[in-house]
């Protein structure tokens, strides 16, 4: 994932390169012969192109392709990724050189390819505890991320976590507004703090999310486009 704005680049070719298959008239299609022109006229071995700047409201809304995009922010990473076209636990979404964030209705649930990869995480309490949180309540659970150190062995991070509502709102994705409810998952043990947020429609499904990998990494952001 040290490609910086290039995985964002090579991330939307592989998708919709792959995409195309079944749906040969999408036209998100029509975005790889600008995104090949960039690369090729570029003298930087990792150019730095945003896909915000490239794809546009119309896109996706003429589009059935599943997308996500997701912020790094420590590494200054901004990318494209698409679902893995296979019944698998949870999404698998995938981007061109390798790498891959799954998560579980939206709950970030493991990651691979990144240099300090969370092997997994429990999304089941989280996944309880916004369904079933009401406003003015607290739900409190615990979690566990599983990681590998040095000499492959199996680190386990525990945290005791309260998730509450804090608001009805809309968050703003390429140019639409959202209706959401807005919630906060504060976790801590001994040893570290952090605040997971989740803006989730009404019907439940995640659109937008602020989550935290681990030490390393720290949060990563993730919208879903389509």
């Amino acid at each position: 994932m040290r490609y910086r704005y290039l995985v964002g680049l090579v991330s939307i070719l592989f998708v919709l390169t792959n995409c195309s298959s079944s749906n040969k008239q999408d036209p998100m299609l029509n975005v790889i012969s600008t995104l090949r022109t960039v690369a090729k006229e570029s003298n930087n071995p990792t150019p730095i192109v945003d896909p915000t700047k490239v794809i546009t409201r119309e896109m996706l809304d003429a589009s059935s392709q599943p997308l996500i995009l997701i912020r790094v922010p420590t590494r200054q990473i901004i990318a494209t990724l698409g679902l893995f076209p296979r019944e698998t636990l949870g999404a698998v979404w995938l981007e061109a050189v390798g790498s891959s964030i799954s998560t579980d209705n939206g709950i970030l649930r493991a990651t691979r390819g990144m240099s300090y990869d969370l092997v997994s995480a429990d999304t089941g309490p989280t996944q309880k505890a916004l369904s079933t949180v009401k406003a003015g309540q607290v739900f409190a659970y615990e979690r566990s991320y599983k990681y590998i150190v040095e000499d492959n062995r199996d680190l386990i991070v525990t945290v005791q976590c309260e998730l509450n509502v804090v608001k009805s709102t809309s968050v703003e994705i390429f140019k639409r507004d959202y209706p959401v409810m807005e919630y906060v998952e504060a976790c801590n043990n001994d040893m570290l703090s952090y605040e997971n947020r989740y803006w989730r429609e009404f019907s439940g499904k995640m659109r937008k999310s602020l989550q935290w990998h681990g030490t390393d990494i720290g949060y990563i952001m993730i919208e879903t486009l389509i």
